[in-house]
C-alpha cells in the first residue's frame, strides 16, 4: 500500500461535505440547529463516528479551521507495526544499551536518528522502540515505581470471547462512494488472540455472517473454541424488545453451543480487551490513512493478524505473543496430565 493519487473531484466532495458537518455540529452545540437536537441523532443519521469525526474536527480547529485539515493522510511508508518485524540486531542492541542508560523512547528514537551510521530506511518508531525495551524487561526506567496492576483473564483458550463492531471513517476507502464499513473483532480473554472481517454494513444478518467466519478462523488455525461470548447491546447483536432467542446473532451463538452475555449499557470498560485492542489498531495500521480499496483493507488487516498474534509481545499476559500464551496453557496442561496419569 504506497502512495497512490486520489481523484481531486472526490477529495472537493469530501471536504465539502465535512465542512457541512461541521457546520451542522457547531449549530447544535450552540442549541441553533432546525433538525438536530442531539449530537447523537446527528451522528446516528449521517453515519458518523463519534470519534473520527471529533478527531478531525479538533485537527480542523488547530490548524486555523484550514479545509485541508479535513483530509485523510496518505501513508508513503509501510505501517507502523512493521518496523518491529524487521528491526535489525544490531539496532535492538543499541536501543537495549540506551535503553540501560536511562533515556527513554523518544530520547532514544532522536539519538538513533541523528546516528549518521544507521540508514533512515533502518529507523523504526519510538512505540517500536518501547517494545523492544519491555521485551527485555526494560519497559520501566529505574528509580520510577509502577503501580502494581492485578490483570484478570479467564483460565482456558476459548473460555470467553469478547466481540464488538468497530466502525471506519467514511474516507478510510478511496473511491467508496459514500459506503459505510465496519470491521468485527473477536479477541480470547486468556490468550489475546484475535480475528477481524470487514462488514459492509451493521446489520445483524452481516455480522452474524462475519462471526461464523470469525469462529472458523480462529479454531482452524489457533484450535480455539468458545464457550462463552461478551458483546455489547447494540442491535446487531441482540434484541432488547423481548425476542432476544430468535435474533440471528443469538440464534448463531446457542447454534454453536455458545453462551452469550452482553454488557451493561453505557459501560464499555467491561468489555475493555477489545475496546483496548482498537484503539492498537487505529494507532498502528488504521490511523490517517486511505486504503485503495477494500481488499486492500482486507488484505492489510490479514497481515496485521498474523503479526499481532504471532510476533507481538503483549504487555497484558507478561510480554508473551498471544501465540507464545496459547502454547504456554497448552504446554502446563500436558504437564497437569502425565502428573495426574503418574499417581
Amino acid at each position: 500500500m504506497g502512495r497512490m493519487q486520489i481523484d481531486p473531484s472526490i477529495v472537493q466532495r469530501n471536504v465539502k461535505l465535512m465542512l457541512k458537518h461541521i457546520q451542522d455540529y457547531e449549530l447544535i452545540k450552540k442549541n441553533q440547529h432546525p433538525r438536530y437536537h442531539t449530537v447523537t441523532q446527528f451522528y446516528k443519521e449521517n453515519g458518523l463516528a463519534r470519534q473520527n469525526f471529533i478527531k478531525y474536527y479538533h485537527r480542523f480547529q488547530q490548524q486555523g479551521r484550514d479545509p485541508s485539515a479535513l483530509l485523510p493522510v496518505t501513508r508513503g511508508r509501510k505501517p507502523k507495526y512493521k518496523d518491529s518485524i524487521h528491526c535489525p540486531s544490531y539496532l535492538e542492541q543499541k536501543i537495549i544499551e540506551l535503553r540501560k542508560e536511562g533515556f527513554n523512547r523518544y530520547s532514544i528514537h532522536r539519538l538513533l536518528r541523528e546516528d549518521p551510521h544507521i540508514p533512515k530506511e533502518k529507523m523504526v518508531s519510538p512505540i517500536t522502540i518501547y517494545r523492544i525495551a519491555a521485551r527485555h524487561g526494560l519497559g520501566g526506567l529505574k528509580g520510577k515505581e509502577k503501580p502494581n496492576v492485578e490483570r484478570y483473564h479467564k483460565a482456558e483458550p476459548g473460555d470467553l470471547g469478547h466481540a464488538d463492531l468497530h466502525y471506519l471513517s467514511k474516507f478510510s476507502i478511496a473511491n467508496s462512494k459514500g459506503q459505510r464499513y465496519y470491521i468485527l473483532g473477536v479477541i480470547d480473554d486468556h490468550t489475546r488472540i484475535c480475528w477481524l472481517e470487514v462488514v459492509e454494513s451493521a446489520k445483524a444478518i452481516d455480522v452474524s455472517f462475519a462471526m461464523l467466519d470469525i469462529l472458523l478462523a480462529l479454531h482452524m488455525r489457533y484450535g480455539i473454541q468458545f464457550r462463552g461470548m461478551l458483546t455489547d447491546n447494540g442491535p446487531e447483536f441482540t434484541s432488547n424488545k423481548g425476542n432476544k432467542e430468535n435474533h440471528l446473532f443469538e440464534r448463531l451463538m446457542k447454534h454453536f453451543g455458545i453462551k452469550s452475555s452482553h454488557t451493561r449499557p453505557y459501560t464499555p470498560q467491561t468489555n475493555g480487551k477489545i475496546e483496548r485492542f482498537w484503539k492498537t489498531l487505529e494507532e498502528e495500521l488504521l490511523e490517517e490513512v486511505i486504503f485503495d480499496s477494500v481488499e486492500a483493507l482486507r488484505e492489510e488487516l490479514l497481515k496485521y493478524l498474523l503479526y499481532y498474534n504471532e510476533h507481538r509481545p503483549h504487555q497484558g499476559i507478561d510480554g508473551l505473543t498471544p501465540l507464545e500464551k496459547l502454547h504456554q496453557y497448552g504446554t502446563e496442561n500436558n504437564n497437569k496430565e502425565k502428573i495426574t496419569n503418574a499417581k
